[in-house]
């Protein structure tokens, strides 16, 4: 089966009808800073245009500026979470290569020494599922 057209739209510079229009989150906040970004609008005279508020819009053009198009994409709420709980990679190494040279570590022994070391202690929930599906050890044997 063939992709579905587009509905054709007449061109406009109306962000109403754009931000009806447009498919995406990422798509919206483009198009409120995409005068500014582009031809040098200022941040008051496209916030009064649009009815945003002015901050709203020097942060989302300063991150645009910073990071580019990354910038319009912001995280859901699981992934935020997800990130949240996670641990980072140097602890997630540490823990399999601690119980790779020292197998009697309890699981809180290893959270007690991330904690020593990063000033952070997961559970030990956390410890046995890196130790079940973490990285491999740096040092084999």
């Amino acid at each position: 089966m063939g992709k579905a057209k587009r509905e054709r739209h007449e061109r406009t510079d109306n962000y109403a009808l754009i931000h009806y229009q447009a498919r995406f989150p990422e798509q919206r906040l483009y198009e409120r800073i995409r005068p500014i970004t582009l031809f040098g609008a200022t941040a008051e005279e496209r916030a009064q245009k649009i009815g945003v508020p002015v901050s709203t819009l020097r942060r989302a053009d300063d991150a645009f500026d910073r990071e580019g198009i990354v910038s319009l994409y912001r995280p859901t709420q699981a992934q935020r979470a997800d990130h949240h709980r996670s641990l980072p990679v140097p602890m997630r190494q540490l823990i399999v290569d601690l119980k790779a040279d020292h197998p009697g570590f309890t699981l809180h022994e290893l959270a007690t020494i991330c904690f020593v070391q990063f000033g952070r202690r997961p559970s030990h929930h956390t410890v046995k599922d890196v130790l079940a599906d973490g990285p491999q050890p740096s040092q084999p044997g």
